[in-house]
């Protein structure tokens, strides 16, 4: 009942359904507390999706609960996960000012440090993410992303994920045709490299060693390969 009630709640009232839900998910979360929490976690990944689409940065940002993201092979985590790329791949003025509200989650989410498992949710999300911002034609999505770009790079990651998430980011650099979106992935490698460099793989320093020599062949004004 609970439910349908809150999928009722987000479908009928829209942007400004976000406050009313919020305190539905509370009443959800204490009913299905001796329960299980698979029906919480999907009412909290349609909340999320809704206010991200919604750009409403308000819920995001005061309501995120790390215990969501330990289930991050949970159906709802990746449902979540691909609804926002999917929404975010659209070049129209709504995507940009959902990927806005994103990088504000994302911050999020990387504000909880060693506490949160982040596991594949974050792996999927962050780079491809933040290379839609960072390649968008609006002036101030590509600031918010590089905004995001810089508070991540600056963070401590748990052992588990840095080595897939600098190899993710070395292969979205080479892989980027636009020399400003390469350089702002070099800045983050170069920040995240020596913070974590205890327990950086023989596999993520030959992706690193591959950044450096696609960039020996670089174009006019392309980033220095010194920079890593």
């Amino acid at each position: 009942l609970y439910i349908s009630l809150f999928n009722g709640i987000l479908m009928e009232f829209g942007p400004r359904s976000i406050d009313l839900a919020h305190r539905a998910l509370y009443r959800i979360s204490n009913f299905y507390l001796s329960v299980g929490s698979k029906s919480v976690r999907e009412a909290i990944s349609l909340t999320i999706f809704h206010a991200i689409s919604c750009c409403y940065p308000g819920f995001v940002n005061r309501s995120i609960q790390p215990s969501f993201f330990h289930h991050d092979q949970d159906p709802a985590v990746n449902d979540l996960a691909i609804r926002i790329l999917k929404k975010s791949r659209d070049d129209n003025g709504s995507s940009r000012h959902c990927l806005k509200t994103a990088f504000r989650f994302i911050i999020v989410c990387f504000s909880y440090g060693d506490n949160i498992a982040f596991g594949s949710f974050i792996l999927k999300i962050i780079v491809p993410v933040l290379n839609f911002g960072l390649l968008s034609s609006d002036a101030e999505c590509c600031q918010s992303a590089m905004s995001a770009a810089t508070s991540i790079s600056w963070m401590t990651f748990p052992g588990s994920i840095i080595n897939d998430l600098i190899s993710s980011i070395s292969q979205a650099c080479n892989d980027s045709r636009s020399c400003r979106v390469r350089l702002q992935f070099l800045k983050m490698i170069r920040r995240l490299v020596p913070r974590h460099w205890y327990i950086v793989s023989d596999q993520t320093t030959e992706s690193l060693f591959q950044v450096r020599q696609t960039l020996r062949f670089r174009r006019p004004h392309s980033p220095d390969p010194q920079l890593i």
